[in-house]
């Protein structure tokens, strides 16, 4: 009897993601090839100084500002995007301690992302939204996309 011995090519088996470190090479990859896994990122909204962003603006300046005929359905979407970064932490209601508003975590519908206390702060005490972001959900029918990738999301420079 003769046995079979197939010949298998070698194959690389590193990891096929861009190096974030400057030679544009990883797993010997060409980098034109490395970069078709870059994140596309996403616009963080609602920078208040109580998510911890020190230089941002207070909540207290954006508070009442919010006026939309469909409140529900904007506290709807942003209770229901994807989780896009887990954070430990609560963020307190500084407007009815000591109630918390939500988690630090980050959700996402793929365009915009926002720390998830956000759907509180619009419910309860009519927090202003971008007009960017109201347009956005206005044309989507206040639905979020079927599916979101999140890893294949990033967090764009604050500016």
């Amino acid at each position: 009897r003769r046995r079979c011995q197939a010949r298998v090519p070698a194959f690389d088996t590193g990891p096929p993601w861009p190096d974030r470190h400057g030679s544009g090479l990883r797993a010997g990859l060409p980098g034109r090839i490395a970069s078709m896994n870059e994140p596309r990122t996403v616009s963080l909204i609602g920078r208040f100084r109580e998510f911890g962003y020190d230089d941002a603006p207070s909540l207290s300046v954006a508070r009442g500002r919010g006026r939309w005929p469909n409140k529900e359905a904007v506290v709807a979407y942003l209770a229901a995007g994807k989780l896009m970064i887990m954070s430990p932490g609560l963020v307190p209601d500084v407007f009815s301690p000591p109630a918390n508003a939500g988690a630090l975590h980050i959700l996402t519908d793929g365009t915009f992302a926002w720390h998830e206390a956000l759907a509180h702060f619009v419910d309860r005490h009519d927090v202003e939204l971008p007009s960017d972001f109201e347009a956005h959900m206005t044309r989507n029918g206040f639905r979020l996309p079927e599916e979101i990738r999140t890893r294949d999301l990033g967090l764009a420079p604050e500016p």
